[in-house]
This record gives structure tokens, sequence and C-alpha cells, in this order.
């Protein structure tokens, strides 16, 4: 539920307040822009979304509606931006398009230690950085065909 008070020609939003998870204490909530390093990439940044803040000992709650979708959403971003993958974004994607370390392995041809040096040195050739797009894009587009939920909306993929 939202309240809009109007004051002197000034309108506020208040959100309710939820109770804190880490300390059971009051968390207040307002719309920002939000990092949101949670799915493991350090350059995301959501706009304008529902923050919640406990008063008592700070701990931040973000309300993702469709978090499905924002991680296709952010895996389309990250297919699309023109240099190679970093080691990052290939964990990233991977989990995404549902692969474990040794599944994506198999479908590319490579070893598990292959995946793991991708995953954790930042050292990937041009070759394979096509070839992870191509098998955790393929998987992930025909999640959004087959499963219709997460469903990305286009407007909201933007390139890096």
């Amino acid at each position: 539920m939202v309240t809009v008070k109007h004051g002197k020609g000034i309108t506020a939003i208040e959100y309710p307040s939820r109770t804190c998870t880490e300390c059971r204490g009051n968390a207040a909530g307002r719309r920002e822009n939000y990092t949101y390093t949670e799915c493991g990439l350090k350059n995301v940044v959501l706009v304008d979304v529902l923050v919640y803040r406990c008063v008592r000992c700070g701990a931040e709650q973000v309300e993702i509606p469709n978090m499905d979708g924002l991680h296709r959403t952010i895996a389309l971003a990250v297919l699309c931006k023109d240099r190679l993958l970093s080691s990052d974004e290939i964990r990233f994607l991977r989990k995404v398009a549902g692969f474990t370390a040794t599944n994506l392995a198999k479908s590319l041809a490579v070893t598990k230690n292959a995946v793991s040096r991708w995953e954790n040195t930042n050292k990937i050739s041009p070759a394979s950085d096509r070839a992870v797009r191509a098998i955790c894009g393929m998987q992930i587009i025909a999640d959004i065909v087959n499963q219709q939920s997460g469903v990305v909306d286009p407007k909201d993929v933007e390139r890096a």
C-alpha cells in the first residue's frame, strides 16, 4: 500500500514498513537506485526500485517482483556486449542458463578445468567466448520461449 501525502505543494510517498530479517527491527522503504551485486556482477544498477532499510541495523532488502525476468534481462544485456566476457559474466550466464560447470563443459566439448579457468582468471579466447555466448544464450532464449516465466521486455535490455 502506498500513501500519498500532500503538504505545501510537495508530494511525498510513504511505503509500508517491514520487519528486518536480520534483527527484527523496523525497515522503512523508499524508491531509489540499487547496486545489485547479489547477482554476482559488480556493474548492475536497478533503477527506481523499492529498497527497505532497517533503522536499527542498516540491513537492506530490495523488492524484486520478477527475479527470473530480471536475471534473463541482465543476461541478454551481457550477451550483447562488445568486449570479451569477464569471469563473473561467464559464471552468471552459466547459472542463468541452468548449467553446472560440468554440463557446460560437456556442451562445449571442453574440460571442466577450462570452464573453471574462464570463471576464475578472466582469461578466455575469442572463440571460447563466442561458444559460451551461443550455448548459454540459446538455453536462456529456449527457457523464455518454452516456460514463459520471467518474460523479458526487450525495452529493458540495454547494451553495455
